[in-house]
């Protein structure tokens, strides 16, 4: 069941991502999907909204989406993408990359120069975003937020700051998304 469920919410969000379109500025885009555009693609491919009904009730579940990420880069950008409870998803033959959970944080780090370990430094940086939780709203000042972010202890090595280790790694924060759903 839990295969199947992945591969329908895959499949979903590949329709709905596919289907929104927002232009590159300054090498990069991450944009959240609202859940009304969501929930109107859904309802414009009748196809696919009788899917998730069916596909509900056969495995006894109730299927909501309530929001998306799409990201579009341009080189020397690498984004890092960190769900918890996504472990199960990792390893699914899906067509682009999906990760499912309560909450879960995207960062998008820059390298000017070859980094060969920055898509895995991404990573960390999203799961750290993740679990230490540096609250960034859209109301909040990016610059604010990611002083606070860059003070804080680096979670894989306590004994360094995330400033100290993206200077090790020649990186630099360009956007990060932080999303919590409270059932």
């Amino acid at each position: 069941k839990t295969l199947e469920f992945f591969k329908l919410i895959s499949s979903v969000l590949e329709c709905v991502v596919s289907s929104y379109f927002e232009p590159i500025n300054y090498g990069y885009s991450c944009s959240k999907i609202s859940p009304d555009h969501v929930y109107g693609i859904i309802k414009e491919n009748r196809t696919l909204e009788r899917h998730i009904k069916e596909c509900s009730g056969l495995l006894g579940e109730k299927i909501e989406i309530d929001s998306a990420y799409k990201i579009k880069f341009s080189s020397g950008y690498f984004p890092g993408i960190y769900a918890h409870s996504s472990e199960c998803a990792k390893n699914l033959d899906l067509s682009f990359p999906s990760l499912f959970g309560r909450i879960g944080s995207i960062v998008l780090v820059k390298s000017n120069e070859f980094c060969h370990d920055a898509p895995e430094v991404a990573r960390l940086l999203a799961q750290q975003i993740t679990g230490i939780n540096p609250f960034v709203d859209e109301s909040r000042d990016f610059q604010q937020a990611l002083k606070k972010l860059m003070g804080q202890n680096y979670l894989t090595e306590p004994h360094m700051t995330v400033e100290k280790i993206t200077r090790r790694h020649l990186i630099n924060i360009s956007a990060f998304y932080r999303e919590e759903h409270i059932n």
